[in-house]
């Protein structure tokens, strides 16, 4: 499981549009816009290189001008399969 916090910034008046967008894929919350063009993403993906390839595909949608990476976790026990052992 990895989780990200994101800050998309577009032009102010591409923001209505970049949230319609986001809101639609699957994984993607967006939190909060501003009037000067930016919005406040969480993203929550499966797999090791899943986030990662969010970030891209939000890089890559009409009228968004560059993405940030603020926050990154990543929970390895989950992606491991680690469930523990029991001795006799």
């Amino acid at each position: 499981m990895n989780i990200c916090g994101v800050l998309v910034h577009t032009r102010p008046e591409d923001v209505s549009s970049v949230r319609e967008q986001l809101e639609a894929m699957d994984g993607i919350e967006v939190h909060a816009t501003t009037d000067n063009g930016r919005l406040v993403v969480t993203v929550e993906a499966d797999g090791d290189g899943s986030g990662a390839d969010y970030l891209r595909s939000i890089d890559r949608l009409e009228g968004v001008i560059t993405t940030a990476l603020v926050y990154h976790y990543r929970d390895p026990i989950e992606e491991e399969g680690c469930h523990g052992t029991q001795s006799a």
